[in-house]
């Protein structure tokens, strides 16, 4: 070149003194695309909460009340009637935690008397008379 540097054929500039050997085509930057605009915003919507205001749909505390008078009264009739208001709080009630325990102790208060009815039998059965 003209700095007398010797260069290599693959080389487009003199390393010593900067000198051009060939033109490089430069490729040509592309036109930036215009930016798409955001993707609309869905809004959702809140959850709101109702709050029962008492005497409404209130099945499930009166399952739970029979269902405790059965277990200490022993009667068929409040575990029965506990199953029944347990079964409505479920599909009616807001909150259904009572209806559940109305229900399983109406269960066991029907199981318990029946229980209690056989031992009872039982005992009768294989107790002499006098």
């Amino acid at each position: 070149m003209e700095c007398g540097g010797e260069i290599e054929e693959s080389w487009n500039a003199c390393p010593k003194c900067g000198k051009v050997r060939k033109e490089v085509n430069v490729p040509q930057p592309r036109p930036v695309a215009q930016p798409q605009p955001p993707p609309p915003q869905y809004q959702t919507r809140l959850y709101q909460r109702s709050y029962s205001r008492g005497g409404e749909k209130n099945y499930g505390t009166a399952a739970l009340v029979c269902g405790i008078l059965g277990l200490f009264c022993g009667g068929i009739i409040f575990g029965i009637v506990a199953i029944i208001l347990g079964a409505l709080g479920l599909s009616k009630d807001e909150n259904t935690g009572m209806a559940v325990l109305g229900l399983v102790l109406g269960v066991i208060d029907f199981v318990c008397f029946f229980m209690m009815m056989f031992w009872v039998v039982s005992w009768f059965a294989w107790t002499p008379y006098w």
